[in-house]
């Protein structure tokens, strides 16, 4: 019995983690760092969750322009039933003729509405959508 345990403390002492010379620790790479890039599932989890982007809404419309301002600064809109508008909003205004303009509302006294055309040309008659 006791030779079975000697044998086996000598194997243990041929498999020690201890290194026999200094050389052969000197050897050994070293150990990975918690920046290198090797594979763990807490990089995984520790991603930053990316939101998906908002939905689109469809325009909704506002009203139609009735009269613009002699130097084309100002416009007065007329709202459509059942639609309200807050001092600020912008809005924009779609045509056949020309580009999409851009529109801030500046002073609302219901059936209509005063607008800054912030952006592009507009015309009687165009409609103008939130």
């Amino acid at each position: 019995m006791l030779q079975l345990t000697a044998t086996a403390l000598l194997g243990l002492g041929a498999c020690s983690v201890i290194p026999s010379t200094p050389q052969a620790a000197k050897s050994k790479s070293p150990a990975p760092s918690p920046t290198s890039s090797c594979w763990s599932p807490w990089k995984i989890l520790s991603r930053k969750r990316i939101p998906p982007p908002p939905k689109a809404a469809p325009l909704l419309e506002v009203g139609t322009i009735r009269s613009i301002s002699e130097d084309g600064s100002y416009a007065i809109i007329e709202l459509a039933p059942g639609t309200l508008v807050r001092s600020g909003e912008p809005l924009l205004v779609t045509s056949k003729d020309h580009p999409v303009s851009r529109l801030k509302v500046a002073e609302v006294q219901p059936p209509c509405f005063a607008a800054e055309v912030e952006q592009g040309s507009v015309s009687p008659g165009d409609l103008v959508k939130r």
